[in-house]
């Protein structure tokens, strides 16, 4: 899942279980690798 962190944004659970959440941020001005660029195209 890839959204713009600029934006408002939530994550919400609705199992009566806690959800198991990896939360990664990083920088627009860090350079893509080819391949990364090729798997957010798909």
């Amino acid at each position: 899942l890839y959204f713009d962190s600029r934006t408002g944004h939530a994550a919400v659970s609705t199992s009566e279980e806690d959800a198991e959440v990896l939360w990664m941020a990083t920088s627009a001005d860090i350079p893509q690798t080819s391949a990364a660029a090729e798997s957010a195209k798909k």
